[in-house]
């Protein structure tokens, strides 16, 4: 074979594996070259609410509250000043029938759940802090409505586990199902320990799903619901122990999807807890772990925070610069 003609396949064959190297879907997870500790500032709670959700929207944090008579808060962040509280469970039309959620998205909406089983309003955030009133949607039927996020103002995407193992994309102005990411389940009903269990958190483009059992993130495009990335880290694959709490592993705690990139709360191999911090290409960006966990947390990209809840701190929010 000639010379030239050798060069050439050569070129071909780098070319090819070059494209597969790029697009392949199961990535390694890599080391992250930012690994350092925060430090919380511990914020007083003058009010008495024990934090159920937190969704952060500008310079708001909107607390729902699981005890006393008001179920929603509003404080201004980073400082934590409460700026409103109102909500209470009831049959009236701004009553809640259920306990509140919120509906996280990328719009400076705000849209919670609870009002009836099957409907979500929409608010305008004023300057000044204030809800007004847009619209509401109605869902088709109620089920699991789980890790809720708004797309596009007009596509919710949730986790209908454990009432049904799948992430749904369901059309906000028609209540209809679009679409479904179904998840692989084992024989038996003990849905809390299915081994493909995991949290759900989306954006504009991209949904993010981390296991509970697994040191494996997924993500799936929005738009197609197809497997964009999956994300392995080093883990002994295990077989769940139902009704095991103790020792089955658990890897993945919680998730938050930004704009750019995504903050998920793990377990490493001695117990500890991180916040793994990818962009949506897998790509790894920074590490960070704590002296106080918030499992309940909100990251403020734009101001360089994270805001939290540890429910052993019951007199306290948590604040961390990043």
């Amino acid at each position: 074979m000639k010379t030239h003609n050798i060069i050439w396949l050569f070129f071909i064959f780098f070319l090819f594996s070059s494209c597969t190297l790029n697009n392949r879907k199961e990535i390694k997870m890599a080391l992250f070259p930012i690994d350092k500790q925060l430090v919380a500032e511990r914020i007083p709670v003058k009010e008495v609410l024990s934090p159920g959700y937190l969704m952060l929207k500008g310079d708001c944090l909107f607390v729902t509250g699981e005890k006393g008579d008001t179920m929603l808060y509003q404080y201004r962040v980073p400082q934590f000043d409460c700026k409103y509280k109102w909500g209470e469970k009831g049959q009236g039309e701004d009553d809640f029938q259920l306990f509140p959620m919120f509906a996280k998205s990328q719009s400076d909406d705000v849209y919670i759940w609870g009002y009836t089983p099957t409907v979500i309003k929409r608010f305008l955030l004023e300057r000044d802090g204030r809800l007004i009133f847009k619209n509401k949607y109605v869902l088709a039927t109620y089920e699991s409505f789980n890790q809720m996020h708004i797309v596009r103002d007009s596509i919710l995407i949730y986790s209908a586990i454990p009432s049904e193992f799948a992430i749904k994309k369901v059309c906000l102005h028609t209540g209809k199902l679009l679409d479904k990411i179904s998840i692989k389940t084992e024989d038996h009903h003990e849905s809390f320990f299915y081994s493909n269990r995991g949290y759900v958190a989306a954006n504009n483009s991209f949904i993010v799903y981390p296991y509970v059992y697994k040191k494996q993130i997924d993500i799936y495009n929005v738009e197609s619901l197809t497997l964009y990335k999956s994300i392995i880290g080093d883990y002994q694959p295990q077989k769940i122990r139902i009704g095991d709490f103790e020792n089955n592993k658990i890897y993945y705690l919680n998730v938050v999807a930004g704009k750019n990139c995504f903050y998920a709360l793990c377990k490493g191999e001695d117990e500890k807890v991180f916040l793994e911090v990818f962009d949506y290409e897998g790509d790894s960006k920074a590490r960070y772990s704590f002296d106080i966990v918030p499992y309940q947390f909100e990251v403020d990209e734009e101001r360089g925070y994270i805001y939290g809840y540890n429910d052993k701190l019951e007199d306290y929010f948590l604040r961390f610069r990043l």
